[in-house]
């Protein structure tokens, strides 16, 4: 987070961090930092109003911030994941095939259409799966940070708390 921060900054742009943060205390350290915004996406993932199944906001609640690797096999790039099961079972990496398109200044783009249509279809199935089975969740390390489903105004309501209580 400070590297990128550090590569980034002297384009005079406002950043947003993306990534790893999942509660009031990150969102400071990002903001003290220099950020202008902070995308919470995983936190919001174990929230009331997100459409996500049960099964999968279960799943960020029980991770741990090593259960989290990235697989170049949904999109052609790194992409974090929960490492289930069935990620175990697949691989994180694509196949020779997949690798060989990848690697071809023509064919990287067939490869990249057709692992960007197979991902929005896996995704849309397994967020919205109840059983469980079909377990290909995205999630950041922050995981680790998260504890409980709430609803987005108690998620904002909390963060806002703790940037209202250290300015008293």
């Amino acid at each position: 987070m400070r590297t990128l921060y550090g590569e980034l900054q002297s384009f005079g742009v406002p950043l947003v961090c993306a990534g790893g943060i999942g509660d009031a205390n990150g969102l400071r350290q990002a903001l003290d930092m220099g950020y202008s915004a902070c995308q919470l996406g995983t936190r919001f993932i174990a929230s009331e109003e997100c459409q996500a199944s049960k099964a999968y906001k279960r799943a960020i609640l029980h991770a741990k911030e090593s259960d989290i690797v990235l697989s170049a096999r949904i999109t052609g790039v790194p992409v974090a994941i929960i490492n289930t099961n069935y990620i175990k079972r697949s691989g994180l990496q694509p196949g020779w095939l997949a690798r060989w398109m990848l690697s071809g200044s023509k064919t990287k783009h067939w490869m990249r259409t057709i692992y960007a249509l197979k991902s929005i279809w896996q995704l849309k199935k397994s967020s919205r799966d109840e059983t469980g089975e079909c377990d290909y969740w995205q999630a950041g390390k922050s995981v680790a940070a998260i504890d409980s489903i709430e609803s987005c105004v108690t998620i904002i309501g909390n963060l806002m708390q703790h940037f209202e209580t250290e300015t008293k």
